[in-house]
């Protein structure tokens, strides 16, 4: 799931969450189970976007790797481009076995 999906239920389960408070008022069992579904939901969307968050954020701060500079090469792996990436010794990121140079043009989307 990509950050953007993920944000985007968040918005659709705190729409439900008030939805529910506004027009479940008559039955108060049905509204404590939804809220709590919803609770649940909204819990764990908010840690996988504050993992994604603090992930993304350990790879920028990322020190270089051994003499070369390998640039994110994690980040082409969460954002989903180039799913398994090395760093080869000119600093240049190719997916494993694959002889081509990973960018925009070859990048697999996953």
């Amino acid at each position: 799931m990509t950050l953007g999906v993920a944000v985007l239920l968040l918005v659709a389960v705190v729409a439900g969450i008030v939805l529910v408070f506004r027009f479940m008022q008559n039955k108060p069992k049905l509204r404590i189970v939804c809220l709590v579904l919803l609770f649940l939901i909204a819990l764990v969307l908010v840690c996988y976007i504050g993992l994604t968050v603090i992930f993304i954020d350990a790879i920028r701060h990322q020190p270089a790797v051994g003499s070369e500079k390998c640039t994110s090469v994690l980040l082409f792996q969460i954002v989903g481009c180039c799913t398994r990436v090395r760093c080869i010794p000119s600093g240049c990121l190719i997916p494993s076995g694959n002889s081509q140079p990973c960018n925009q043009k070859n990048c697999r989307y996953t």
